[in-house]
């Protein structure tokens, strides 16, 4: 979607038989995922990482300018910003940002220590397909083992439809998912990881009646694939994680947002080369132990949609 003052642009692309189903789509355009990933916070989080990225509809039409200046002077603060530039002189970007901004001094305001602590959320909505999302604890970016560990892992259960057209069938999760159903599907791998936590887990989109069978597959399958980790599977993953990171830094707005949350979390910009050192140096033991650790963990769920036949997550354990 792109905006100018006169018009608001929606770019449709797809595959020549499905543009009906695509335009049928945008004609009603909603996020479920947003809302899911917003529910799977609150699930699984204590403290900042629990909040809304979004205004809840009580608050709509209540905000006011002093209220948006607190929360500027409380969180914009010279100790918790980053400044990062592609293509200019250190020297150069360092006068400029001096020049041009002010930031507030002093410590910033804190949001309080994000505790993973799983729960569940369930959300009814009158939608054609059922989200749903299983996790437990991941790792933070600052733990660089294990949160490579995780992408390593990660890249073993499938990224989904990471290959533009493709199906996230031909997964590990994809596989089990298929044998419940004949119909679509979506089923990848869920890693995310924030500077001192992170999620690690499936998401699941299917038809609202298949839920149980589909949901129970894709979590079993998960167990299961962490049980049994070969040097192979290690080793074909690896380069999927490499080839996922270096993807991450295709274009220049994409290195540009890497080279922030890595200012921003390990107070340096990461060499691509030490990260694809450190994957080489990760072994089957590697993430043996960090699955196991994730497995053992009591999980948060998240789902919306029609819910009558999606799982409870203590049905899951």
């Amino acid at each position: 979607v792109t905006a100018t003052r006169d018009h608001l642009i929606y770019n449709l692309k797809g595959s020549r038989d499905s543009i009906d189903k695509g335009l049928a789509i945008l004609a009603d355009i909603k996020q479920p995922e947003s809302v899911l990933l917003e529910a799977l916070h609150k699930a699984a989080f204590r403290g900042g990482l629990s909040n809304s990225l979004f205004s809840e509809p009580f608050m709509i039409g209540k905000h006011n300018p002093d209220m948006c200046h607190s929360f500027v002077r409380g969180h914009f603060t010279a100790s918790r910003t980053s400044i990062v530039g592609l293509g200019i002189a250190h020297e150069d970007l360092e006068g400029s940002v001096g020049e041009h901004f002010n930031f507030q001094g002093g410590a910033a305001e804190s949001d309080g220590v994000s505790k993973f602590s799983p729960g569940e959320i369930r959300i009814e909505a009158d939608i054609p397909l059922t989200y749903a999302a299983v996790v437990a604890e991941g790792a933070g970016a600052t733990n660089v083992k294990d949160m490579l560990s995780l992408g390593v892992l990660q890249c073993m259960l499938g990224l989904g439809n990471h290959i533009e057209m493709s199906d996230s069938r031909f997964s590990v999760l994809g596989e089990a998912a298929a044998k419940t159903t004949t119909n679509p599907f979506y089923v990848s791998g869920l890693n995310i990881s924030y500077s001192d936590t992170g999620l690690f887990g499936a998401y699941i989109v299917g038809q609202p009646e298949e839920m149980k069978s589909l949901v129970k597959a894709v979590v079993t399958q998960m167990k299961d694939a962490c049980k049994s980790i070969s040097e192979n599977a290690v080793e074909a993953a690896k380069h999927k994680l490499k080839a996922k990171l270096m993807m991450e830094r295709e274009t220049l707005d994409d290195n540009m947002s890497a080279m922030s949350l890595d200012v921003a979390n390990h107070g340096k910009i990461m060499d691509v080369k030490e990260l694809e050192q450190a994957i080489d140096g990760l072994k089957a033991a590697d993430i043996k132990a960090v699955a196991g650790r994730v497995m053992k963990a009591k999980p948060a769920m998240a789902s919306l949609g029609r819910l009558h036949a999606t799982p409870h997550v203590d049905e899951l354990l």
